[in-house]
């Protein structure tokens, strides 16, 4: 399909939607919902943009969702206080998902989502629509516009329609990088762990660390608190053997406290 065949595409599906009541959609701040927010204008239906705050937002995300006039829902614990009570957050272990972002707003919505953006999603969406159920109660029908969009799609929509998008998506040179992807900072979903945003952000893992103490203090299990982050950005996508080898075998144990002092240049 055609560039001009998606866009056309998308929004006669967004106008489908429209017809009888007001579209909502789950903004996320990101590129491909600034997308997705002006094929909205284009189609001539009346929108709404709902974001969830995750409390752990890109710098910026709040007051761009601000501008663009998007309902902004604090959630009821932040993402800190989530680790306090239930622990580090793992691949297996997507609390903070669920109760940040995977929160019902309505039981039909709009989302950015494209299959080209990871190999589990092209998996995922091979339609333009989908269901997500939160319980054996409650579902939403969710709509995907730019379900068979690729990021050249993306890119030559933003630039051809000067789409307002994030600072974040930007150079110094005014640039616009479409490869860029805004997240959670510090989410264990990212493939490294997220060690860029540590490193960039180096209080964030202060606080990591501080919360994590908390939830150590109230439970009997204790490997250690920094062995345990320590384990969580560097090892914890490799598997427990590589650890047991670097740690408990092949090579000294160290100080887990110091090396990440060291790596993140930072106290904790």
């Amino acid at each position: 399909m055609t560039y001009e065949k998606k866009v056309e595409s998308a929004i006669r599906l967004i106008q489908s939607v429209g017809k009888k009541e007001p579209v909502i959609v789950a903004y996320s701040g990101g590129k491909d919902s600034d997308v997705l927010r002006t094929l909205c204008q284009y189609a001539g239906v009346d929108y709404k943009l709902v974001y969830n705050s995750t409390t752990i937002d890109p710098p910026g995300t709040i007051s761009h969702c601000q501008h663009v006039g998007a309902a902004i829902i604090r959630p009821a614990h932040t993402f800190f206080e989530l680790i306090a009570k239930k622990g580090l957050p793992s691949l297996s272990r997507r609390f903070c998902c669920r109760e940040l972002k995977e929160k019902f707003i309505a039981p039909r919505l709009l989302l950015g989502v494209r299959a080209a953006e990871s190999v589990k999603r092209q998996k995922l969406y091979t339609e333009p629509t989908s269901c997500f159920v939160y319980n054996s109660k409650c579902s939403t029908d969710r709509i995907l516009p730019l379900y068979n969009w690729s990021d050249d799609d993306v890119h030559k929509f933003v630039v051809e329609e000067r789409v307002f998008v994030h600072p974040l998506y930007y150079d110094s040179d005014g640039k616009f990088h479409v490869e860029r992807r805004l997240g959670c900072l510090g989410c264990p979903l990212q493939g490294d762990r997220g060690k860029a945003d540590f490193l960039q952000y180096p209080k964030l893992l202060r606080q990591w660390c501080r919360s994590y103490t908390h939830y150590v203090s109230t439970h009997k299990y204790i490997e250690g608190i920094y062995e345990d982050i320590l384990w969580h950005i560097f090892y914890s996508n490799h598997g427990n053997q590589k650890y047991q080898q670097a740690f408990h075998g092949l090579f000294d144990k160290p100080n887990a406290k110091d090396l990440l002092e060291s790596y993140f240049n930072i106290d904790l």
